[in-house]
């Protein structure tokens, strides 16, 4: 049986860390991959979506809102994808908007970037990313108005 050198694993910035690393195999091409190390699967840039639907945001359930901004408290190092959609009722699929690129370095809020109206009972945002970008996302504020009810 041989030897491994840990030497460089040791001396790398994740070799001293005190939590546990998640690492993933592949049997296809016999490889292992450090997760959590990077925004690339093997130099390929991985897609990172985050989805909240069935948001409820008015008192009354049987009421509409229409959401007219949004502001997202996220970090990033470069553009990320943002869209708005609505429910009628939970079960209901969502009516996505489109997606508007989002740069947190250059704006505050999603009107910024374009038009956000949408109107439902239920509301929902994805964030998302498909190049090599990092990004954290805090929180988000909504601006909405009340519509009637149907």
């Amino acid at each position: 049986m041989g030897s491994m050198d840990f030497t460089d694993w040791v001396a790398a910035p994740r070799g001293n860390r005190v939590e546990p690393d998640v690492v993933m195999a592949s049997a296809g091409n016999t490889r292992l991959y450090l997760a959590d190390a990077g925004n690339t699967l093997d130099g390929v840039a991985m897609t990172a979506t985050l989805i909240r639907t069935g948001l409820r945001v008015a008192e009354d359930p049987t009421q509409f809102v229409r959401l007219v901004d949004l502001w997202p408290m996220v970090e990033a190092s470069g553009t990320i994808q943002i869209r708005v959609g609505t429910q009628r009722k939970a079960t209901d699929s969502v009516t996505w908007g489109s997606e508007i690129t989002f740069d947190p370095a250059t704006r505050e809020h999603l009107a910024q970037s374009g038009a956000v109206n949408v109107t439902g009972r239920l509301l929902a945002v994805q964030f998302s990313s498909e190049t090599d970008v990092s990004w954290e996302l805090a929180s988000y504020g909504l601006e909405i108005r009340n519509g009637g009810r149907f």
